[in-house]
């Protein structure tokens, strides 16, 4: 339980700051920018499960973008599926995040 606490805690500072202060667009290969938005865009809905989809997508196309990496170990723990989420929450922080 105490480890669920430590990794829900930063989850939702993390939804700030994608909701803030996402990817640049320009950054990111034309091919992942789509997926990405789309992504965004079923976090802001509600829709979890589609997020990390997306995001997933997002990743095939930009490789490791530690960003897309966080986001979408966001979606996977707010859909409530955790063993992914941990893995993406941990891969985010040596790729840059």
């Amino acid at each position: 339980m105490a480890s669920l606490v430590r990794l829900l805690a930063p989850v939702f500072v993390t939804i700030a700051c994608l909701f803030s202060a996402s990817t640049s667009l320009a950054a990111l290969p034309s091919k992942a920018v789509s997926p990405y938005v789309d992504g965004l865009d079923a976090l802001n809905d509600g829709r979890w499960a589609e997020a990390a989809s997306a995001f997933s997508r997002a990743l095939e196309a930009s490789g490791d973008d530690p960003e897309i990496v966080l986001a979408r170990g966001v979606a996977y723990t707010l859909a409530e599926d955790f063993p992914p989420a941990l893995k993406e929450l941990q891969r985010a922080k040596p790729v840059g995040v």
